[in-house]
């Protein structure tokens, strides 16, 4: 399991194809914004300022109605053809799958049992240990544990051995950690 991987998912920036979920009308609407301005289409204020002038000209009998009435008719064909939203305009949120390793830990435990060590600090040790073992286990998704304890010099230990109370606590290896030590 040592190098496993699981895919994850991650955003990478926008497309045009995609579902109405994916549907980033932020994205959309500035795609709208521009391609009306590219274009020239004529903003309703723009064409109430014509109709505005076209009164006040066909009022006083000025010899330019019949020009203010064509740039009118122009703008509100101009409108008409260019749409506030086109599906050019659309984007989509992209997501891309890439590989994530998967969180794994191996948590050592090595204590002193020679005389040198008190039964209080033996049992101080073992919940340090069982501490430490929540934690790990709650923060990564696998946690292999190896646990020796001292006399001399390092042996393994059996989770019989160390479940004795007079012994130190048991914390079980799973089997691909013992061959480490060669045996």
């Amino acid at each position: 399991m040592v190098g496993a991987q699981k895919e994850g998912v991650r955003r990478a920036g926008y497309t045009t194809t995609g579902t109405p979920a994916n549907l980033s009308l932020g994205r959309t609407m500035r795609m709208s914004l521009a391609r009306r301005i590219a274009l020239g289409r004529p903003g309703s204020d723009a064409i109430e300022r014509m109709e505005a002038e076209l009164a006040a000209a066909s009022l006083s009998q000025d010899a330019a109605v019949d020009r203010l009435q064509k740039e009118l008719d122009i703008a509100r064909e101009r409108r008409l053809h260019i749409s506030y939203l086109d599906p050019v305009d659309l984007r989509y949120r992209r997501f891309e799958r890439f590989p994530r390793p998967v969180a794994q830990a191996v948590m050592f435990c090595l204590m002193d049992v020679s005389g040198s060590m008190t039964a209080h600090m033996k049992d101080l040790a073992k919940r340090f240990f069982m501490l430490l073992h929540v934690f790990l286990t709650r923060r990564y998704t696998r946690v292999d544990l190896f646990s020796s304890d001292t006399r001399t010099r390092p042996r393994r230990s059996t989770r019989k051995r160390f479940s004795a109370r007079s012994k130190p606590a048991a914390l079980w290896c799973r089997r691909p950690l013992w061959k480490w030590r060669g045996s």
